[in-house]
């Protein structure tokens, strides 16, 4: 059985996805794994592919998710985009990383989800 912080990212990365389709973005992968680290989401929307961080929290608590995307998760998901772009030859493609930061009620039903765009990394 996977762990509490596991299901809760389960749940935040589903509602992820059901947004961004929403929003005419065409999901291309989910939990892209290499060792060097993991992608959440990779989307098409139009023709710029867009890399998206996945944090996800429960309102209320002084924490937000956004505050868990360290420095070192930010070169590890700089190091992962890049290995992606490089082993399908997309260095020349149009592309962003984008975080989805998805709020959730105590009960884990949806409160609201913050798209921040074209983040610039560390």
């Amino acid at each position: 059985m996977p762990s509490e912080k596991r299901q809760l990212g389960d749940i935040g990365e589903n509602l992820a996805t059901d947004y961004l389709e929403r929003n005419n973005y065409q999901i291309i992968e989910r939990n892209y794994w290499k060792p060097i680290g993991e992608i959440d989401i990779i989307a098409k929307k139009g023709k710029k592919t867009v890399f998206f961080e996945v944090k996800t929290g429960i309102l209320g608590y002084d924490l937000r998710p956004e505050d868990n995307l360290t420095v070192s998760k930010q070169k590890k998901l700089k190091r992962i985009v890049s290995e992606y772009l490089s082993s399908y030859n997309l260095y020349d493609s149009d592309y962003q990383i984008d975080i989805l930061i998805v709020y959730l009620y105590k009960n884990r039903t949806l409160a609201r989800i913050e798209h921040i765009e074209n983040v610039n990394l560390s």
